[in-house]
């Protein structure tokens, strides 16, 4: 099931982009007023709220995969992508706890800060070598999808969707420091928790969901019944993933994924901007409440495009699933994932 994005649509993408580029710049200029030292400039002062950070470090852990992968990864393997999720989720306090409180208490910039006060440069060297693998890993991955965006949705070149992300990422950085950062990633947990929830209720209210409003009750209304009756293992992580024959196996893949959390420091970044390690907490907290819901609407739209396609006997045949788009088509009766 491929759906081509019309133009007229992506002429309005297009200006939706431009509006948010220019406003994720302006922020990075208006945030250089509140800068006076390298401390401002590098964890803003410490004068960041529990609430903002917590919305930056789930903005920041949502990526593009919440628009462009899990979809297309639920309708080619099922249900473990969704416990895949949750495990993040589940991560999310623990980045807080085990790493977040002690690094904020230290007032450490970056873990290597920490790791080289704790035990000497040679581990501050070994820890900043580590980091930069993890995140060029991740940048990697984040930076081909948003090309990727750019190629499928606006009907622009893949190369101008990676230079045009890049360069207004480095400018509102270097302009901004992480007042731009963390406020950024705010503005943009705000508009990607709107652009999800909108969307899922409109899918999930053609589909005649009685929890059409909430999305992440789908799962319990009466809709689930219904998917049982058209797809009776989508409930069976057991079945359907073949990579895990055993709930042993399941379990030791959702720790790792759980665990895994506390070795990304992109993730750990807000915590850094906070007052104190109250706020640790109270960041914590927000993430993992943000983050849960951001999950429970996705996993919904998954399970709406299941059901659907199940429902009607339309399976697309998806080589690549992990670059599966939200499409909403303009006819109610015909909304799906494409």
């Amino acid at each position: 099931m491929v759906i081509e994005i019309p133009l007229e649509a992506s002429y309005i993408g297009a200006i939706v982009v431009i509006t948010f580029l220019v406003i994720w710049i302006l922020i990075g200029v208006i945030s250089r007023r509140y800068i006076r030292s390298l401390t401002d400039y590098a964890v803003t002062g410490w004068r960041i709220g529990g609430f903002v950070a917590g919305c930056a470090m789930m903005s920041v852990m949502c990526s593009l995969s919440t628009f462009m992968g899990i979809h297309g990864m639920m309708l080619a393997i099922g249900f473990p992508i969704v416990a895949c999720y949750y495990a993040a989720v589940v991560g999310f306090p623990l980045v807080g706890i085990v790493i977040g409180m002690g690094l904020r208490r230290f007032g450490a910039f970056t873990p290597p800060h920490f790791v080289g006060w704790r035990y000497g440069n040679f581990a501050r060297l070994l820890s900043s070598i580590a980091a930069l693998i993890v995140i060029l890993w991740y940048l990697n991955s984040n930076m081909i999808a948003l090309g990727k965006v750019f190629e499928l949705m606006l009907h622009q070149p893949y190369l101008m969707g990676l230079w045009v992300g890049g360069l207004v990422v480095i400018i509102y950085v270097i302009l901004g420091g992480m007042f731009g950062v963390v406020y950024n990633q705010f503005i943009q947990a705000l508009t990607l928790f709107v652009a999800m929830i909108i969307p899922a209720a409109l899918i999930l209210k053609a589909l005649g969901s009685p929890a059409w409003f909430f999305p992440p009750f789908s799962f319990v209304s009466p809709m689930a019944e219904s998917m049982v009756k058209v797809n009776p293992t989508y409930f069976e992580p057991f079945i359907i993933f073949k990579k895990f024959p055993t709930h042993y196996t399941f379990y030791i893949a959702m720790m790792g994924i759980m665990v895994g959390m506390l070795g990304m420091p992109h993730t750990i970044a807000p915590i850094f901007t906070v007052k104190d390690t109250r706020v640790v907490r109270s960041a914590s907290i927000w993430a993992t409440f943000w983050y849960g819901f951001v999950v429970g609407i996705s996993a919904a739209i998954g399970f709406a495009a299941i059901y659907y396609c199940n429902l009607h006997n339309l399976w697309p045949v998806m080589t690549k699933p992990d670059y599966c788009l939200l499409y909403t088509s303009p006819s109610p009766r015909d909304l799906s994932t494409s």
